[in-house]
């Protein structure tokens, strides 16, 4: 998916999204089975950072000085609480959405949004790429 040729809507399925709550322990509860698929390094995002594939090309996990902290999996957009707010979902969806087809649906938390409209709105040029 290109998302310089898609809307913001377009990304964010308007009228075919659903909000769910945030579920702060999402990471803790997928990351032992997940962990096992990390594989090739994407690149290095620098300050400890890196991104890797996961599992099937158009998934990322992203690790901090070699410890398994973040992922973008099919839809499910988690990073551990103690590196969030760093604006680490944008390299970890822009990584992984380059690979993938525009979903027909999402489901999405509050904070879920805001990691797609910002990665969106990098892809555009409409903000500066913190990771570039």
């Amino acid at each position: 998916m290109n998302l310089q040729t898609i809307s913001l809507d377009q990304f964010l399925c308007k009228g075919a999204s659903q909000y769910a709550s945030s579920n702060q322990n999402s990471f803790d509860n997928l990351k032992p089975a997940l962990e096992p698929l990390i594989g090739n390094t994407i690149r290095n995002l620098g300050s400890g950072y890196v991104l890797y594939e996961l599992g099937a090309a158009g998934n990322t996990a992203l690790k901090y000085n070699g410890s398994f902290v973040g992922l973008y999996y099919d839809e499910v957009l988690a990073i551990e609480t103690s590196h969030q707010g760093k604006f680490l979902s944008v390299p970890l969806v822009l990584d992984a959405v380059i690979h993938r087809q525009l979903p027909s649906k999402r489901i999405l938390s509050q904070a879920g949004e805001r990691a797609l409209v910002k990665a969106w709105m990098v892809a555009n040029s409409r903000i500066p790429n913190p990771w570039p």
